[in-house]
């Protein structure tokens, strides 16, 4: 999957309930965040990311699944759901403490 900002991503099965997801077009924030909450799933044994290079724009998770013939897609899709689902959130919770001081996000 690819779009014209230079994001990318490609999936890759390196062994049963192995897989390394290469994200091209981001960096160490969603590294970090994909990871750690990956790591954080029951389903999931083992996660973490590199970068390869300081200067790319890329890096790759790797994942590892308790059981490999768990599906791998709905499992990811759960950690986005749950990464979406905090983050908006924190958001609420944001606006909701700037607001008490008279503030807003546009500010």
């Amino acid at each position: 999957m690819a779009d014209s900002a230079g994001f990318s991503l490609h999936v890759k099965e390196v062994e049963p309930g192995t897989y390394e997801i290469e994200i091209r077009g981001e960096d160490d924030t969603i590294g970090h965040l994909l990871s750690t909450y990956l790591e954080l799933y029951e389903d999931i044994q083992l996660s973490y990311y590199t970068r390869p290079h300081p200067l790319e724009d890329r890096i790759i998770v790797y994942v590892k699944l308790k059981n490999p013939s768990a599906d791998f897609k709905k499992i990811i899709s759960n950690v986005i759901n749950i990464i979406i689902k905090d983050t908006n959130e924190l958001r609420e919770a944001y606006t909701r403490a700037l607001s008490k001081v008279g503030a807003n996000l546009e500010d």
